[in-house]
């Protein structure tokens, strides 16, 4: 395992959604103490000798965007999952009740055992060991969380007020200043705001901001009911020829912020 800081983007999946799913999955394990830590060299960047989780016991599972934080006696490890992690406990997928999830479906692609003294064990599934386990990572670097965006939170992360051409969507994404959306929950907050994503987001209005906070909240919490991020109402016509539920205008598909953006240019101004 490394310490400190992240190699790459952050901008990955899963979602903010999917990563609150490995935490509610693990919170039987607060109380037990580590015993034995197998870990891939990459995934875990391979510290010579000893874990130093070993013997800890688990006091605490937090989450800061897409970021799991499990909280040890005396040092935090964090897990981002990227694009094809998924964490199972005892076997378990956490992605059992979500649609959208990496699918878990060969023993060799186990990129992490932590086995418990209570006889469980956690695991994490990566096939293409995208996935980065970190000690005591810097959460510093990351934006509020999306779960608590007020007005003020959103005006700040959209640079409200400055003279930058940076498109809606790619605030939205960066990890830095708003944690926890990805590309699902980015285009369809923009749909249902009614927003078009390529805006450029310093130059939205105040009353479009606090629309906005308040659309975060309200498609977090549904889509969090109906299993993910890929139950929005936009989901199912995010492909070619694809058309607004809404209207029936055929979606505008552009790449924004280097993630495939679908939008109605009838509905979403």
């Amino acid at each position: 395992m490394v310490r400190g800081s992240f190699t790459g983007t952050i901008r990955t999946m899963p979602e903010l959604l999917e990563v609150e799913a490995y935490r509610q999955l693990l919170l039987p394990t607060i109380g037990a103490r580590i015993l034995r830590v197998e870990a891939d060299n990459l995934v875990c960047g391979g510290l010579p000798g000893r874990c130093p989780a070993e013997g800890q016991h688990i006091v605490g599972l937090r989450r800061k965007g897409k970021l799991l934080l499990i909280d040890l006696a005396d040092l935090v490890v964090g897990l981002h999952a990227r694009m094809t992690g998924s964490v199972l406990l005892d076997g378990t997928s956490a992605f059992d009740k979500l649609r959208y999830a990496p699918k878990v479906s060969n023993e060799s692609f186990i990129r992490l055992r932590v086995h418990l003294d209570d006889g469980s064990v956690i695991a994490l599934h990566d096939p293409r060991r995208l996935a980065r386990v970190i000690l005591d990572p810097d959460e510093d670097r990351l934006g509020p969380d999306a779960t608590t965006a007020t007005a003020a939170i959103v005006e700040r992360a959209l640079a409200i007020g400055t003279q930058s051409e940076v498109a809606l969507k790619t605030r939205l994404l960066d990890q830095s200043r708003l944690s926890g959306l990805g590309n699902l929950l980015v285009d369809e907050i923009c749909f249902q705001a009614r927003l078009d994503p390529a805006r450029a987001a310093a130059r939205l209005l105040r009353v479009e901001i606090e629309a906005l906070a308040e659309q975060i909240g309200i498609t977090l919490q549904e889509l969090g009911a109906r299993g993910g991020s890929d139950r929005g109402t936009l989901q199912d016509a995010r492909h070619r020829g694809g058309c607004c539920p809404n209207c029936g205008a055929l979606l505008t598909r552009s790449t924004i912020g280097g993630r495939t953006t679908y939008a109605c240019r009838v509905e979403q101004q």
